[in-house]
């Protein structure tokens, strides 16, 4: 199978994540590199839904977003002065999300990574994260990425909960 141009873009956007860990965090190298990651996921969403997607590239598209938050996060948390309530909301984060994608994953059989609204607004906030702490203070930075993250969680819980089948492209909890 010839990898579609919304795949290869994913997969660009996974290399960029890991270089993410070469420049200094929050230089313009690293900021530069990822901002590429970041156009890279709109372009690649956009041809997807554009030219008819994948299972396949939904499951690669999701795996490239999960390594950038991943790679964002651990390049970030050695430069950054964390409070503790940070951590602790962004691990409630991660433990919620697995728990979710765990029972969608049991419940469907196969991976349940949705790609609702909510989902892509937080996705937007934490890319623009970086570039807000040149304006804002990394407390209102966190908090706003935390609190949408929270609430497109909830959501994803209750449709992983509550759905008969699986449907990665739901767009809300109210459009089923």
């Amino acid at each position: 199978m010839k990898p579609s141009l919304p795949d290869i873009l994913s997969l660009t956007r996974i290399v960029g994540a890991l270089l993410l860990f070469i420049p200094t965090p929050l230089t313009p190298a690293y900021l530069g590199l990822y901002l590429y990651c970041c156009i890279s996921d709109f372009v690649d969403g956009y041809l997807a839904r554009k030219n008819g997607g994948s299972p396949y590239g939904q499951t690669l598209d999701s795996a490239a977003d999960i390594i950038l938050t991943t790679s964002l996060l651990l390049t970030l948390v050695p430069w950054l002065p964390w409070d503790w309530w940070m951590i602790e909301w962004i691990v409630a984060l991660i433990i919620m999300r697995v728990t979710s994608v765990i029972i969608g994953t049991i419940k469907f059989k196969q991976m349940a990574l949705l790609h609702t609204r909510l989902n892509k607004y937080a996705g937007v906030f934490r890319y623009v994260a970086p570039f807000a702490l040149m304006v804002l203070d990394l407390d209102v930075t966190v908090f706003l990425v935390c609190a949408m993250t929270t609430i497109a969680t909830i959501e994803d819980f209750i449709i992983n909960l509550t759905s008969k089948e699986l449907n990665r492209d739901i767009v809300s909890i109210f459009n089923r």
